[in-house]
Parts: structure tokens; sequence; C-alpha cells
């Protein structure tokens, strides 16, 4: 009787460890699957504000430009209003 019971109990243990084996070997696929989606949209963020951050330094330095322009003209204009003095 006891020897039943031990056969009986491996085979339980190993019909249980194959089917957590088959379990897992099933959940790996949507793991696989959510890693490479999540992947792509990782690659798809970066490349996003990387466009992004172009855009925005030449719009910035094209500011900056037109700021340095707008002040010098705004300096002319007062050395003009004033005669050319030390302003």
């Amino acid at each position: 009787m006891f020897s039943v019971m031990k056969h009986g109990a491996t085979s339980i243990a190993v019909t249980l460890t194959l089917a957590m084996c088959l379990q897992n070997v099933s959940a790996q696929a949507p793991l696989d699957s959510l890693k490479s989606d999540f992947e792509e949209e990782v690659g798809e963020s970066i490349t996003e504000f990387e466009e992004y951050s172009r855009q925005a330094l030449e719009e910035y330095n094209e500011y900056s430009r037109q700021a340095a322009e707008d002040y010098a003209a705004y300096v002319q204009s007062i050395k003009t209003a004033w005669g050319g003095g030390i302003y």
C-alpha cells in the first residue's frame, strides 16, 4: 500500500511539475509580446523626443538670434536718439 501511495505521489508531483512547465511556456509568449511592444513604444518615444528636442533647439537658436538683432537695433536707436554719445 505504501509503495502504491509513493508511486501515486510521484506521479502527481511529475504531473504538477509538467503542468507548471507548460503554464510557464504558455505564459512566456504573452510576456515576449509585451516586451516586444514595450521596446517598440520606447523606440518610438525616443525618436519622437529626439525630433522634439532638435526642433526646440532650432526654435531657441532662432529666437536668440532674433533677440540679439532686436537688442542691437534698440541700442543703435538709443545711440542715434542721444546723438551717439556714451550711451
